[in-house]
């Protein structure tokens, strides 16, 4: 799905760091930063600049507060972006707080829960303590969204979707499903999604999201993780949740994430707006005189059938006004990212 709208105000503001020769063989080899700058004003050869960004997936809003420098001579843009995931231990938190709070404080008011995505590095733990002291979010109201671990890699495939695909993207999905299977997965629990650096964007595509937040087509007895019960809350309590993590990149994972929320508000209206027992008699009532061949002609019954009908007519009306305030949630639930990383980026 498209980027439905790209919103954005240039800060002042930017990150810059400064690299070594020393590398991490532990994150794909990338140079590791011997210092981290977030600073308040523009620096010179800054690789970052602060953005108050906002981008929409699903009609839900994502927010971000950097991006790469337009500036073509400025290198060690991927670098400084994997710096930040992985030494943000290295950076002024303060300094970090200040760029969080420009980009959210005038664009959320109210954040009731916090859910950060299972990454590597501590980014994303950091973010989330960083909102979480922003907002006064209590602790048992942060969730850790962990990833779907599959025994079984056939499990993460969208095979409704995969009868859809071409075949060149049939093979791809194959391909992918037989490589996958031939390695033992690192993770004793089973195999985790690969970021889409690591697996091709077409394959990525055909796939559940990696994340559990509940209702997975292909694994029903996957226990309801605790994010399951924030969402519903979201959507029948009007809390608002807000869905950290480090970057977003072509944005996939949280079009996947807000398109299970939607089908979480549905499985809610369908539960939540089935009819009491006493409900359901007022409607066989009312089809019983419908159906009496004296209904036309007989005063009484016309009468009490329209006392029943005022009652069924107040129930549809209550039902319909719930169910608009429930759809809602798209103004309850947003998502929140430190950096915005461009295709451009991973070559630079």
């Amino acid at each position: 799905m498209k980027l439905i709208s790209i919103l954005k105000e240039i800060v002042d503001e930017g990150v810059k760091a400064t690299f070594g020769q020393e590398r991490d063989q532990k994150h794909g080899g990338r140079l590791i930063a011997t210092s981290i700058e977030v600073s308040p004003s523009s620096i010179p050869g800054e690789q970052l600049i602060t953005i108050d960004g906002e981008t929409k997936k699903n009609s839900y809003s994502v927010f971000f507060s950097l991006e790469s420098t337009s500036d073509l001579k400025i290198q060690n843009i991927k670098n400084t972006q994997d710096a930040l995931k992985y030494q943000v231990e290295d950076v002024n938190i303060s300094d970090l707080k200040n760029l969080v709070s420009k980009t959210l404080k005038n664009r959320i008011p109210k954040v009731d829960y916090i859910g950060f995505l299972e990454s590597e590095g501590e980014l994303n733990k950091s973010l989330a303590k960083i909102v979480q002291e922003i907002y006064g979010v209590e602790d048992q109201n942060v969730i850790d969204i962990k990833k779907v671990r599959y025994k079984n890699i056939d499990d993460a495939v969208d095979w409704e979707q995969f009868r859809k695909d071409a075949d060149s993207i049939k093979q791809l999905m194959i391909q992918f499903l037989y490589k996958t299977a031939e390695t033992p997965p690192k993770d004793p629990e089973g195999y985790t999604i690969r970021k889409s650096g690591q697996t091709p964007s077409k394959v990525i595509r055909g796939l559940h999201s990696k994340y559990n937040l509940g209702l997975h087509p292909n694994l029903p007895n996957l226990p309801i993780p605790p994010i399951f019960d924030v969402i519903v809350k979201c959507v029948t309590q009007g809390k608002t949740l807000l869905i950290l993590d480090d970057n977003i990149h072509t944005g996939t994972d949280f079009l996947k994430m807000f398109r299970i929320i939607e089908d979480i508000a549905e499985k809610v209206i369908e539960i939540y707006f089935q009819p009491t027992s006493e409900e359901e008699e007022i409607f066989k009532e009312i089809d019983a005189i419908e159906l009496n061949p004296k209904f036309k002609t007989s005063s009484f019954l016309q009468s009490k059938h329209k006392e029943l009908m005022k009652m069924k007519l107040d129930y549809l009306q209550r039902k319909d006004r719930m169910i608009r305030d429930l759809y809602k949630n798209r103004d309850r639930i947003s998502g929140y990212v430190l950096y915005s990383l461009s295709h451009a980026d991973l070559k630079r």
